[in-house]
């Protein structure tokens, strides 16, 4: 996140030792892993005309969030799944398996979340036990707080099933249109604030 510091967030030694990137990013939250086994999701709101009746402030967007998933997952894991916000991540029953971040200017705003539909235990050696973490956590191992999604949906169901059913719930509420890779790319191209960085671990 963009306030966290590594030495908060992260095994250093480790880090330095096998090399790894590190990337803050202009939301808050905290460290997650970037890898081809988590799936993201990012809501980028002009709130005054797309949810004037969700108040801009982190708390009420949460809510939004976790009202706009509960039918995304009660298709893909079950109406008894567990599944609810708890603090500021998703969780199924107590154990997280979504981490949230966020950034509000104005009345503008994104939520950006990462669902692990998996991950390797080793790769989360590289994040340290936070000293500042939700209560609910209780101290817990990465072992004994994290769950997979892949562990908790209907069997043979894929990771594409997941973004088909986060598309159909937004087709349930907005005028939805689909753009390809290659726009964002040349969006990404004109002029814009720019507050990601990589972080120089010490």
């Amino acid at each position: 996140g963009i306030s966290g510091k590594a030495e908060a967030h992260l095994n250093t030694d480790l880090i330095k030792k096998d090399k790894i990137p590190v990337l803050r990013r202009f939301t808050g939250g905290g460290t997650v892993i970037v890898n081809k086994s988590t799936l993201y999701v990012s809501f980028i709101v002009d709130s005054e005309s797309l949810l004037p009746k969700v108040k801009v402030h982190p708390r009420e967007i949460m809510r939004w969030s976790e009202e706009f998933y509960h039918p995304v997952f009660d298709k893909l894991c079950g109406m008894d799944s567990g599944f609810h916000l708890e603090d500021t991540d998703y969780v199924f029953g107590s154990r997280k398996f979504g981490g949230n971040a966020q950034g509000i200017s104005g009345k503008r705003w994104i939520h950006h979340t990462s669902f692990l539909w998996d991950y390797n235990m080793n790769e989360m050696d590289y994040l340290s036990n936070p000293e500042k973490q939700p209560e609910y956590r209780k101290r817990r191992s990465h072992s004994e707080f994290l769950c997979c999604l892949k562990d908790k949906v209907k069997p043979n169901t894929q990771p594409e099933a997941f973004f088909t059913n986060v598309i159909s719930q937004l087709e349930m509420h907005f005028d939805t249109r689909s753009y390809d890779l290659e726009l964002a790319q040349d969006l990404q191209q004109l002029p814009h604030r720019k507050k990601t960085d990589w972080v120089v671990v010490e």
